[in-house]
């Protein structure tokens, strides 16, 4: 762990470091993969002042090993910062085309990431033991895509190109891709199952390896699968034109700073994002599935929207959490006293003879049905619910919090 790493891990655990749960938007989660611990750091419905804290950004599915003390061991991998449309906020306003690196064509998939599953000696050039390339998505090492992407990469056909990616592990750089497939369809429809190299990042600092400094003698296969880059001579012009575009997603612009934006079209938004979503329920989905970005660039001039869209954030996260809170409240405070006995499928459940004295604990604590509904599915689930299955909950359970949020009224079109 070098200065740099030993800086991203420290910023990154003091984000989620927090004995407020109302405040907890960044958060972590702990996997064991082939015998070794790795912490993955991710957010959940975070704004643009939240991203404005240090190291915010790079809280995108970045991963570490860990030790039994939970103190770092190295840096497993290394994906993309979190990025914005253009005119999405603060970030990607009045932004200066002129000079941008360059202008990639924004693939319509999932998120990969390369690592491998422990050190490897920088003069060992081949896979054995556990010395082997995984594939990771943003926030698991075990997702469909992140397996569907192993088993992609052991046909025949891609092995040359498994075995580049392996030899850029080993000298310390995470290969950044998006996995397209007919079984991963997200708007797009693609014919076939693609990896598609977006940027390789150097673990050492961050810093980008660009893919004119590939040897092509080299990495032949790395290079002939990297997302299609467009040639202008005018990148402002190509962008603004870029939102007229059909059947496609759109764009991923690289500034001269190094920093990336997207610029999605109008076309590919109109398919889900269209203006009844700004009202009710479609909302609050966006919301929960945090798709709002792709709302919030389309009525980026509309500072009425944005409050209107930001409000039903905050309020979507004000309920998210103080569910989160109240449940581990009652299950650590005055459930998991009680004695309980594994069930068949080996989680834990209250012993019969004090199953009323539980249900009076509910009740007392939460005086909302579906809230108690919550806290007994938390119980049969042994103590625990997953991360998304709080937002699952939530999607469930509209009618009975929607009395909480404000109405858009009626918007005058432009």
């Amino acid at each position: 762990m070098n200065e740099y790493q030993t800086k991203l891990f420290t910023d990154l655990q003091k984000l989620t470091d927090t004995h407020d749960r109302k405040k907890r938007i960044f958060f972590f989660k702990d996997h064991t993969f082939k015998n070794k611990t790795y912490r993955i750091f991710n957010y959940q419905l975070a704004n643009y002042g939240q991203f404005c804290l240090p190291n915010a950004l790079e809280c995108r599915g970045h991963m570490f090993e860990i030790d039994e003390n939970e103190k770092p061991v190295r840096l497993a991998s290394l994906p993309v910062p979190k990025f914005f449309n253009i005119g999405e906020n603060p970030f990607t306003q009045n932004l200066d085309f002129d000079g941008a690196r360059q202008i990639m064509r924004k693939e319509d998939g999932s998120l990969i990431s390369t690592l491998l599953t422990e050190s490897v000696d920088e003069n060992d050039d081949s896979e054995h033991g556990h010395r082997v390339l995984h594939f990771k998505s943003k926030a698991s090492l075990t997702s469909d895509q992140a397996v569907d992407c192993l088993n992609f990469s052991n046909l025949t056909q891609n092995l040359a190109f498994k075995k580049e990616l392996f030899e850029l592990e080993k000298r310390g750089f995470t290969t950044n891709l998006e996995w397209t497939s007919p079984a991963n369809r997200i708007v797009l429809t693609y014919s076939k199952d693609a990896l598609v190299v977006l940027c390789i990042r150097n673990r050492k600092n961050g810093e980008y390896l660009e893919k004119e400094h590939l040897d092509p003698s080299e990495f032949p296969e790395t290079l002939s699968r990297w997302v299609e880059v467009i040639k202008t001579d005018d990148p402002t012009d190509y962008i603004t034109k870029s939102y007229q575009e059909k059947n496609i997603e759109g764009y991923v612009v690289q500034m001269k700073s190094g920093q990336f934006c997207k610029a999605k079209t109008e076309w590919y938004l109109s398919l889900h994002r269209t203006r009844d979503c700004l009202e009710g329920q479609k909302l609050f989905n966006c919301v929960l599935n945090e798709s709002t970005d792709d709302l919030k660039s389309l009525y980026s001039h509309d500072k009425s929207i944005l409050f209107h869209v930001e409000k039903y954030e905050d309020t979507v996260l004000e309920i998210l959490c103080d569910l989160q809170d109240r449940t581990l409240a009652c299950w650590e405070q005055k459930l998991s006293k009680m004695k309980v006995v594994p069930s068949e499928s080996g989680k834990v459940k209250v012993v019969p003879s004090d199953s009323k004295r539980v249900w009076e604990i509910i009740s007392g604590d939460f005086s909302e049905g579906w809230e108690r509904n919550i806290m007994s599915q938390f119980l049969k689930n042994g103590g625990g619910i997953e991360e998304k299955e709080w937002k699952l909950i939530l999607l469930k359970n509209w009618k009975n919090v929607s009395q909480r949020f404000p109405n858009l009224g009626v918007v005058e079109e432009d």
